[in-house]
């Protein structure tokens, strides 16, 4: 590359020497006529400067699509387990309020729906699913379509304490006012009395996969 140069220079020079004894030849001052060239060649450059410019560039068409990468690894999934290892679900937040009461929400894959796990420390030392929720029913002796008063999120997990059974919602809001012959609350007794209620919404009976109670204290892994 060093010799290319060299010689390069070489032939620059030996031309710039061959031009000047030619103008002297022709009785010209080449020296006049470098400085025009020079001249000459400064505007030429300005021209193409400007027109490189104002070129637009156009994209070509786009390539062919390339091969589906392989897939990433797996991302890590925290779970809520009991002191008696049961699998919980998926851990998707945690929270404490008030001090003395921490409460988790969980994902229970196999249903698709979000449980939320409530501990308390000393004294009680205890861990349940959280919720207390009357249930109403379309016919006597508490039989028939199970429905619940109060709105509630189409992905949680309704649970009627003292029957230690849960629910879920199916989609279906019963008329602005509806007398159900029969309910369970707090005590757990079937009661067969009329109830109306403005609104409710209709849920049917799942099982979860674990088991209350639960034992404390609950751990995260």
């Amino acid at each position: 590359m060093k010799k290319f140069i060299i010689l390069t220079s070489i032939f620059a020079v030996l031309g710039v020497l061959l031009f000047v004894v030619s103008v002297k030849a022709q009785g010209s001052d080449p020296l006049a006529l470098i400085w025009d060239w020079i001249g000459r060649l400064r505007e030429r450059v300005t021209i193409l400067e400007e027109e490189v410019a104002n070129i637009e560039l156009i994209p070509g068409p786009a390539g062919p699509q390339g091969p589906v990468g392989s897939p990433g690894p797996a991302g890590q999934q925290l779970h809520l387990y009991d002191a008696n290892g049961q699998d919980l679900g998926i851990l998707i937040e945690s929270g404490q309020s008030p001090a003395i009461v921490r409460w988790h929400n969980v994902l229970v894959a196999d249903l698709g729906l979000i449980a939320t796990i409530e501990e308390r420390g000393h004294p009680q030392n205890i861990a349940k699913v959280y919720g207390n929720v009357p249930i109403y029913f379309t016919q006597l002796n508490c039989t028939g379509n199970t429905f619940v008063g109060n709105p509630i999120d189409h992905y949680t997990v309704v649970k009627n304490t003292p029957l230690s059974k849960y629910f879920k919602f199916v989609g279906t809001v019963a008329p602005s006012t509806t007398i159900f012959p029969s309910w369970i609350g707090d005590s757990g007794n079937c009661q067969n009395s009329l109830m109306g209620l403005s609104s409710t919404f209709q849920v049917e009976e799942i099982n979860l996969s674990f088991t209350e109670p639960l034992a404390w204290p609950l751990h995260i892994q």
